[in-house]
């Protein structure tokens, strides 16, 4: 889904695509989740794969999990994030 944005009207991920999202899934430790749908994920998931309110639900763990991803990748591009 995050490759949506670049992707023309009824247009699909390509192989391409897909190649570029393996290193972000694998980053997040949501790689395992890849080949799911969405809605299917559990409401724990969920956040982790969507980044909409990316520490809602989530235990402690996972939120300071994102938060440093965040933070780590924020550094390497030079951006500042707002939450």
């Amino acid at each position: 889904m995050g490759r949506t944005p670049v992707l023309g009207w009824f247009e699909e991920d390509s192989r391409h695509d897909r190649y570029l999202a393996i290193p972000a899934t694998e980053s997040t430790g949501v790689d395992g989740l890849a080949d799911r749908i969405v809605g299917e994920l559990s409401g724990k998931e969920q956040p982790r794969v969507l980044l909409e309110e990316p520490t809602a639900h989530l235990n402690l763990r996972y939120q300071d999990m994102v938060l440093r991803l965040v933070r780590s990748l924020a550094g390497e591009v030079g951006h500042a994030v707002i939450t």
